[in-house]
């Protein structure tokens, strides 16, 4: 049996099969137009038969053990199959199966777009076939015809509806319908407009270990004592340095303690940790991890991990709490995997691309969708990191709602003063206490407003308007009035 050639190998082939078998919309799509004598090998065509058969009684994906069990059913009751494989065939099978069941290149996105070129070009190929294989290449009419319906065949069958400004009101009932996403900052928001929008795209702009990752999880923290659920997606760090960072923030804790053990810990800073990580705290479970910084991550797993993350908090808590689920931190946008789709592009037509996917997942989950990207070597101790200080400088900008770029105000009162030490601590177990003040300059706001403002990043890691207030929740957190220290949920 002859392999499919041109982008249509065996290998995209097993591929395809395994995003379908993993994503509910592609089956749905795959389920209308893709039929099982597509697949050119004939393994595909039992699994892909299987997964069908499943998805007509059920009408959802079936689960792997399902699954399974359905191929088996039609390897062992040949008369339940419409294909049947040879002997030499089972270890096929079995590659693709391993595949299936340990996918490594999930983008449900890419192929809802190539399934179609697929179909095109296997069936646009039989239909040349066929055509040659006549004498005098007789009936060219039908050629004609064929061609041009799969020309014309595609997975976007709905038509786009036109809009009148006069008569398509959009009325604004609650905040809701224009809702914005503080930073928890009410000196930077004032310069945002009041935070990013819910379904827009930011990114921060910062010299290594000025403050990408803090900054980050500083706008999460504000998010919850909005009241809304945040998830950081780390690429670089390992889940518990994110964890640490997050509770050191919550808490007020200097950042030096998470380098000790919790017996050696002052009474006083020991009542603060142990209050933010009881489920009697306002914001218990309302900041979440995914640690993917020892694995690959494209733009596709970006979609499926915030899609998981809604559902299942629609599945612990309910429906009002699913709707919390506001913002998404993804750490950071040059540690993302371009993937097949992107794999040849460099530089910066990769970034605007990879930016341009994540201000589509924004959007389609309606969620406040923050990244971060590395500053020039050249923007190295700049107050104020512009647009031309971002490596690949204008592009990178293109499909952002809000930019900001991040620099240390006076590197005498940073601790870590040199560049290429902060990497390197960066990169270390020890989490270090700060002391300085960062200068965020926006570099990008669709919706108007700019300049920079000055913040204090205290020993916590935790972000203040000025160094008073630090040493005003020092002078608080002594007291050890819990109501006090932590605010009521708003």
């Amino acid at each position: 049996m002859s392999v499919i050639i041109n982008d249509f190998t065996k290998d995209f082939q097993i591929t395809l099969l395994a995003n379908i078998a993993s994503d509910d919309s592609l089956i749905k799509i795959a389920s209308k137009y893709l039929v099982i004598n597509d697949f050119d090998i004939s393994a595909c065509q039992l699994v892909y038969e299987a997964l069908l058969g499943y998805y007509d009684m059920f009408h959802k994906r079936p689960p792997m053990s399902s699954l399974v069990t359905e191929i088996e059913s039609r390897l062992t009751q040949p008369h339940k199959s419409k294909v049947q494989l040879l002997p030499e065939e089972y270890e096929s099978l079995s590659i693709i199966m391993e595949r299936i069941i340990n996918p490594t290149e999930l983008d449900p996105k890419y192929y809802e777009v190539k399934i179609m070129e697929f179909i095109r070009y296997v069936r646009g190929s039989r239909v040349l076939s066929a055509y040659t294989a006549q004498p005098n290449n007789a009936n060219v009419d039908v050629l004609i015809d064929q061609v041009n319906k799969l020309s014309n065949l595609s997975a976007n069958t709905g038509k786009f509806k036109i809009a009148y400004s006069t008569r398509d009101i959009h009325p604004i009932f609650s905040m809701d319908d224009i809702r914005r996403i503080s930073t928890g900052q009410p000196a930077l928001d004032s310069r945002l407009s009041g935070g990013l929008v819910a379904g827009g795209l930011g990114m921060i702009t910062a010299c290594p270990g000025v403050g990408k990752t803090t900054s980050l999880i500083n706008f999460g923290y504000g998010a919850t004592r909005e009241n809304y659920r945040s998830l950081l997606i780390t690429l670089e760090l390992v889940e518990a340095r994110i964890t640490h960072r997050y509770q050191s923030i919550a808490a007020g804790i200097p950042a030096s303690y998470f380098n000790t053990t919790m017996d050696k810990w002052p009474d006083d800073i020991m009542l603060r940790f142990s209050h933010v990580v009881s489920p009697e705290y306002q914001y218990y479970n309302y900041f979440a991890v995914v640690d993917s910084s020892t694995r690959s991550c494209t733009c596709g797993d970006i979609d499926s991990i915030v899609d998981n993350w809604i559902t299942e908090t629609r599945q612990q808590y309910g429906e009002n709490e699913a709707k919390k689920c506001k913002v998404v931190l993804v750490d950071w946008l040059d540690k993302l995997d371009p993937g097949r789709k992107f794999k040849d592009l460099q530089g910066w037509e990769l970034y605007p691309a990879l930016l341009y996917e994540l201000s589509m997942i924004a959007r389609k989950y309606g969620v406040a969708m923050w990244t971060a990207t590395q500053g020039k070597a050249s923007a190295d101790s700049k107050e104020n990191l512009r647009k031309n200080d971002v490596a690949g400088a204008y592009h990178k900008n293109d499909a952002l709602d809000l930019g900001l770029g991040v620099g240390v105000v006076n590197e005498a009162e940073a601790i870590k003063s040199d560049a290429f030490t902060r990497r390197v601590n960066d990169e270390a177990e020890i989490m270090q206490e700060c002391s300085r003040k960062l200068s965020y300059c926006v570099n990008k706001n669709r919706d108007g407003g700019d300049g920079s403002v000055i913040l204090y990043q205290g020993p916590s890691l935790k972000l203040f308007t000025s160094q008073q207030d630090w040493l005003d929740f020092l002078a608080l957190a002594k007291t050890g009035d819990i109501d006090a220290i932590f605010e009521p949920k708003k």
